[in-house]
């Protein structure tokens, strides 16, 4: 399901409203040069300036909250758009 403007507007801010699984992987979110094909979990987050930002850990030693404590940032748009499906309107909000 796209998030559109209108979806984002009713999340609350600091709720986590997306998450899933992804690989280290240039055809998936390519983080770090090592372990690829290691699964990484991650997670979407609104934060409380009309903006969010989507962190990720690798899948076997995080839980969905250490990934939302602890989780590095993804700041490539290619990766982040195959993990969540937005708009372009909602994309413009991502905290780089």
């Amino acid at each position: 399901m796209k998030i559109t403007k209108k979806i984002f507007d009713e999340i609350p801010d600091g709720g986590t409203f997306a998450m899933g699984a992804i690989p280290n992987h240039p055809d998936g979110a390519f983080m770090v040069n090592e372990y690829r094909g290691r699964l990484m979990r991650w997670i979407a987050v609104k934060g409380y300036r009309n903006d969010w930002t989507l962190y990720c850990l690798w899948w076997n030693r995080s839980s969905y909250q250490t990934v939302e404590r602890e989780g590095d940032k993804i700041v490539t748009e290619e990766y982040i758009r195959r993990c969540i499906d937005v708009s372009d309107e909602v994309f413009k909000l991502y905290r780089s």
